[in-house]
């Protein structure tokens, strides 16, 4: 029986097509499989790992092949939507997002108090900005380059004439910032007035902009919620004074679009040193004394001393996945260390990861 195993559907440039793929163990590793082609014909078969691996690595393997067959277009589901056609060049849009500068959850205190920055929450999802003009609908990844998104959503687009900034989840597109609409450009005004003119544009279409508060006490509730249902994190933005800017403002003091991630930290077991010490295995015990692997972490040159077999480390991570691998992982030394000294390997139980979602 396979560890883990998924079958994913696209229709996309005129093709229906799907993409499975599951890992399944062999002898004492396992192994990462997959098979591809179009939908109601012979599928290809192949592997992504040459030889059997750790569960560990075939996890890590599978869940970064997944993520990025979904970022391509693929969904669970036979009925997949159509995506909007394209020819499969590089076409550069012209359209650059404005990106968020990081913060600190203590920084976050200054935001909640000013009437001046609202609230919206850190979505985890593909960036897209989408233009339409005249029936004809152009959407753009991060980098600006030509996409195709679900004809659905082009459809409803389409019946305007705007520029939008958003994120896609999945088939679902939720837009949070207005560049054009009817002609005028708003990239010079604030954004209280971009978000105003977006909700009275697509407020009552099927595309739904993301909900925005402003009150001090709205806010902290946002906020509140946001982390009881483990959220990726929140984000602020200035409603006044500052247009549209591309980019990214990397100075926390002079910026005007914020996101704080509501990162978790926790205690993990060295399994193994990879790469001269660049990276280490990690793991946790679970209710039967058995090690669980949660994936790897990168090693810092300044803590490459402290990290060996055995050893327990301090880890920061956005969230566990359903596979029990951590998600962004880093070392923490917020203690002034990332070796726990104090701490036994038969310690790290399973029972402290926090997993995508949870509520």
């Amino acid at each position: 029986m396979a560890e883990k195993s998924i079958t994913l559907y696209c229709r996309e440039n005129g093709s229906d097509k799907l993409y499975k793929t599951d890992v399944t163990q062999e002898g004492s590793g396992f192994s990462v499989r997959c098979w591809w082609g179009p939908r109601t014909g012979t599928l290809q078969v192949g592997t992504k790992t040459k030889n059997p691996v750790s569960r560990d690595e075939a996890l890590k393997i599978w869940e970064k092949l997944v993520r990025e067959k979904k970022a391509k277009g693929y969904h669970e589901g036979e009925d997949a939507p159509a995506y909007t056609e394209s020819d499969g060049t590089t076409k550069d849009t012209g359209l650059r997002p404005m990106l968020l500068t990081p913060a600190s959850l203590e920084d976050a205190e200054r935001f909640l108090e000013d009437r001046d920055w609202c609230a919206q929450e850190k979505l985890n999802g593909k960036r897209i900005m989408i233009r339409a003009r005249k029936g004809q609908v152009v959407a753009a990844n991060r980098r600006g380059l030509e996409c195709a998104i679900p004809r659905e959503i082009a459809s409803v687009l389409g019946r305007f004439n705007v520029v939008v900034d958003g994120e896609m989840l999945g088939s679902t597109y939720v837009p949070f910032d207005l560049l054009e609409a009817d002609g005028k450009d708003y990239r010079k005004e604030g954004y209280g007035l971009r978000y105003h003119v977006l909700l009275n544009v697509l407020g009552d279409t099927k595309v739904k902009p993301i909900h925005a508060v402003a009150r001090p006490e709205r806010k902290r509730e946002l906020l509140k919620a946001l982390q009881e249902r483990n959220a990726e994190g929140i984000v602020f933005k200035k409603l006044e004074g500052v247009g549209y800017l591309p980019g990214k403002v990397e100075n926390l003091a002079q910026a005007h679009a914020v996101k704080v991630k509501f990162w978790r930290s926790g205690e993990f077991v060295v399994l193994q040193l990879n790469s001269n010490r660049q990276s280490v295995s990690l793991g946790v015990y679970d209710a039967e004394g058995k090690v669980v692997p949660v994936g790897n972490v990168t090693v810092a040159p300044k803590y490459v001393w402290q990290v060996d077999v055995n050893r327990v480390v301090q880890v920061r991570y956005l969230y566990a996945t359903s596979g029990a691998q951590l998600y962004q992982p880093s070392l923490d030394d917020s203690s002034g260390s990332v070796w726990r000294q104090d701490k036994k390997p038969t310690e790290c139980l399973i029972d402290q990861l926090v997993y995508e979602g949870q509520e």
